[in-house]
């Protein structure tokens, strides 16, 4: 009876080492393989958004610049790790410290729309993404934002999605945010948070287990409804609202007018 006691005790102090442990350790990647990744973001063909804030815009071609020389692929994933390694987790920005609180967040960044222009995005997605990529903190809604933006400063169609995520160990489910990315019609997750969590916040070199998951490996994700309403507020890639919507929607019947000269009989 006293070694079956020993036993047990053996197991429980087993059992309470190993939840102690990161949870990194009992995570596995998601992601989609290297080579296919590479070539699925390599075919993309890239249309640049800017925000029209110009202090945004101003920081995204800063961070950006850099990586221009580099593939489509490589582009996104120098960026990726960025935010990843550069970005603490943190709920300053907050008036709550628990999820769902992403209505609580309390910074207006005081971004100032361009002269003439038209949001490409949502300002809340902006001025997040503005916050975390100046103060270089903020939640998993934080780290989702800022890499939309940027993913769509690259050319990318990137949008944000809040839901239910199931974590890597035994403690269930929460409340998350991550970045989504659509390619030919179909979605694929990128989730930097959950990576810097993976790598120890950051204390370790990235390993992009969550940089292109597909929706068949997807099962960890489950989105919410008001994702619809929040992808209704993101402009089509590629189009220009630099310009004022009025003149922005007369462009094609501009284009159309027929350029060469015309002779028009007199009396006519």
């Amino acid at each position: 009876m006293r070694k079956m006691r020993s036993i047990l005790a053996l197991l429980l102090v087993a059992v309470l080492l190993a939840a102690a442990l990161p949870f990194a350790s009992a995570a596995t990647p998601d992601c989609m393989d290297e080579d296919e990744l590479r070539t699925l973001l390599n075919r993309v063909e890239l249309r640049p958004q800017k925000t029209h804030y110009a202090r945004m815009d101003a920081l995204l071609e800063r961070l950006t610049a850099p990586y221009d020389g580099l593939d489509n692929y490589d582009r996104l994933r120098e960026a990726y790790d960025w935010v990843v390694m550069n970005v603490e987790y943190s709920w300053e920005p907050y008036s709550q410290d628990w999820a769902p609180a992403y209505d609580c967040f309390d910074v207006d960044c005081g971004l100032e729309l361009d002269a003439g222009a038209v949001e490409t995005m949502p300002y809340e997605v902006v001025n997040r993404a503005y916050y975390a990529l100046t103060e270089r903190k903020g939640v998993c809604y934080d780290y989702a934002a800022l890499f939309a933006v940027i993913a769509r400063y690259i050319g990318f169609e990137s949008f944000v999605r809040t839901g239910e995520f199931i974590f890597e160990t035994m403690f269930g489910t929460g409340h998350h945010g991550w970045t989504s990315i659509y390619i030919d019609g179909r979605e694929y997750v990128f989730d930097p948070q959950r990576d810097y969590r993976i790598c120890f916040d950051a204390t370790q070199p990235d390993k992009f287990y969550y940089f292109g998951v597909d929706e068949e490996h997807a099962w960890r994700y489950n989105p919410e409804e008001c994702n619809d309403a929040r992808d209704a507020g993101f402009a089509k890639p590629g189009t220009d609202f630099g310009l004022s919507e009025l003149v922005q929607r007369m462009l094609p019947l501009v284009q159309a007018v027929p350029t060469e000269p015309h002779e028009v009989p007199i009396g006519a």
